[in-house]
């Protein structure tokens, strides 16, 4: 084999050498990127699944160790989608739709839930403040009555700002089935949280909601009949 050829042949082996290099590396990236999208998507879906569950305990309503925990979910939550989005998703395109769709709608169903938990809560106390002043007895003039006006304010803003998010709590729980079942095409139906779970959920806020409203007009009336 002459000079030359030993050349070309050296380059051949060089340039193959490369290419399966390349591949090697391109199906490792693949399989890594895979993997960590699946974990988190994973780890997202517990943090849902235990979020919905306090949502269903009547014993936990109000609480604020229970807003805590929602919150602490919701931050974890927050730095998985970012962490996505951090990630070239480019090879395996299906699998990263579907978890970045599935991330954001359990992210934002959480982080909803934390804020409609502490909403709910301000909307009870303002409730019970307005209430406590209408049941004051003596005259009503002056004073009490600028109390009642700025009481009644502070009751209709906490009522209109837990309406506004409970009602996007429960749209989002409505869309939710739709994004998880683009991932449990990709990962198969353990990923999937029990559609019954997400109905019961979304049944307790309506519950939830309607009770606060009833519980606003009652206190509103005071001023009525009182």
């Amino acid at each position: 084999m002459s000079t030359n050829q030993k050349i070309v042949a050296a380059l051949a082996a060089l340039i193959i050498v490369s290419i399966l290099g390349a591949f090697g590396w391109g199906q490792y990236r693949k399989v890594a990127v895979g993997s960590e999208v699946t974990e988190l998507a994973t780890d997202s879906g517990k943090r849902l699944r235990e979020a919905l569950g306090i949502r269903l305990d009547p014993a936990l309503a109000g609480r604020p160790d229970v807003h805590a925990t929602l919150e602490a979910h919701a931050a974890v939550m927050s730095r998985h989608l970012a962490r996505f989005e951090s990630l070239d998703v480019s090879r395996i395109r299906m699998l990263g739709y579907a978890a970045g769709e599935y991330l954001s709608a359990a992210h934002g169903i959480v982080r909803l839930q934390a804020s409609s938990h502490k909403l709910h809560a301000r909307l009870a106390d303002a409730t019970q403040v307005l209430k406590a002043h209408f049941g004051r007895v003596g005259q009503r003039r002056g004073d009490w009555i600028n109390e009642a006006m700025r009481r009644k304010e502070l009751l209709d803003r906490a009522s209109a700002e837990y309406r506004r998010s409970i009602e996007a709590y429960e749209n989002m729980l409505e869309n939710f089935p739709a994004a998880q079942a683009e991932l449990a095409r990709e990962l198969g139906p353990a990923v999937a949280i029990d559609r019954a779970l997400i109905d019961k959920a979304r049944k307790n806020a309506q519950d939830e909601a309607t009770r606060a409203a009833e519980a606003v007009v009652r206190a509103r009336q005071l001023a009525v009949t009182r």
